[in-house]
């Protein structure tokens, strides 16, 4: 059966951080499209934290059983959802989602595909019979032959008109994330307080979680207290972007890394590890190894404006290239393909 519009199900079984879950953000850009979707659902838990993100052109539906992936009343509350809704498209996102529908499709026989965002190693996907990665990163971790790798892609209708470069006497450095360990922010610490006493900087870490306590310690045990800032979770990320210096992502792994993206269409300049799509996006001289990388940071402040030239040269290319339009584009492309592939062995 052909359908001229879809009907797709996306499908998050974990409570999420609140701003970080990407297929928020795909669902509702993919319900501005209505000439190709009939409806988008999203399938959650009732206390998801990301609930007031969702449009309202978004149906969502509440799964109210808690506990894990092999709780019985969980499974089958779910499967009831899924069985009753029937969508053209099943779309799961991480792992515990996967899996559950991993279960499921024995029986419903749907249109699946799951979504890797990060590159954790996982057996999750083994059995999807389609798997979006969202970098070529994610895409090396997974054990399928039916991978497309689609680019998480960011809205740009409200970007900056122009991007000043100074050669300030003080670098305002920023970084962005969660405080965990994965951010590696205790390195950029360490990094930053064996640079030539000469170059003078600030670090303002916007981001809440564990670490807090540790980042604010080993900042004094460098000497360094008086130039890092802890300034929680902060909602205009942007707008410290645009008025930093430079933005440095240190993490020790990302599937993705949309702060990599915002970084380019907000900040001046931009340096991290090779993680997500740092090495697709960045040249060679704004990538930190993943050992010490306090000697690159230093080259890039002595050189600071010649390195925001590099990154200036690469900024419209990477805006086509990572646009939210392209990401929905590409989705739809591979939903058609599923369902055409169905149709031909249905005939």
């Amino acid at each position: 059966m052909s359908y001229e519009k879809i009907k797709i199900c996306h499908f998050e079984a974990s409570l999420g951080l609140g701003s970080g879950e990407y297929f928020v953000d795909l669902a509702n850009a993919q319900a501005e499209k209505e000439e190709y979707f009939s409806e988008i659902i999203i399938v959650s838990p009732y206390n998801a934290k990301y609930l007031k993100r969702i449009s309202s052109k978004v149906r969502h539906i509440s799964f109210f059983s808690k506990g894990s992936r092999n709780n019985p009343f969980l499974l089958w509350e779910l499967y009831t959802i899924f069985k009753d809704e029937m969508p053209d498209i099943v779309h799961t996102h991480f792992n515990k989602a996967t899996k559950i529908y991993s279960w499921f499709n024995k029986f419903l026989k749907s249109n699946w595909v799951a979504t890797k965002h990060n590159p954790r190693p996982t057996t999750a996907y083994k059995r999807a019979p389609h798997v979006i990665a969202v970098s070529k990163e994610v895409s090396n971790s997974l054990e399928n032959k039916n991978i497309t790798i689609i680019y998480n892609g960011i809205r740009i209708e409200k970007l900056p008109s122009s991007i000043p470069v100074k050669s300030p006497q003080i670098i305002k450095i920023l970084a962005v994330g969660r405080l965990e360990k994965i951010k590696g922010f205790d390195r950029l610490i360490k990094a930053l307080s064996k640079i030539n006493n000469q170059l003078k900087w600030t670090l303002s870490i916007a981001g809440e979680g564990s670490e807090r306590n540790t980042l604010w310690k080993l900042s004094k045990a460098c000497g360094c207290q008086d130039k890092v800032m802890l300034l929680g979770h902060r909602r205009d990320v942007p707008s410290l972007m645009h008025e930093h210096d430079l933005v440095v992502i240190s993490s020790l792994s990302e599937g993705f890394s949309l702060v990599i993206l915002e970084a380019i269409l907000f900040a001046p300049l931009l340096a991290s590890t090779p993680v997500g799509i740092a090495t697709e996006v960045l040249p060679d001289s704004l990538i930190l190894p993943h050992h010490d990388f306090s000697l690159n940071l230093e080259e890039i402040i002595q050189n600071y404006t010649t390195m925001c030239d590099q990154l200036k040269l690469n900024r419209k290319a990477i805006i086509d290239r990572f646009s939210m339009r392209n990401a929905v584009d590409k989705h739809i492309h591979l939903y058609k393909s599923m369902i055409r592939s169905t149709d031909l062995v249905m005939k």
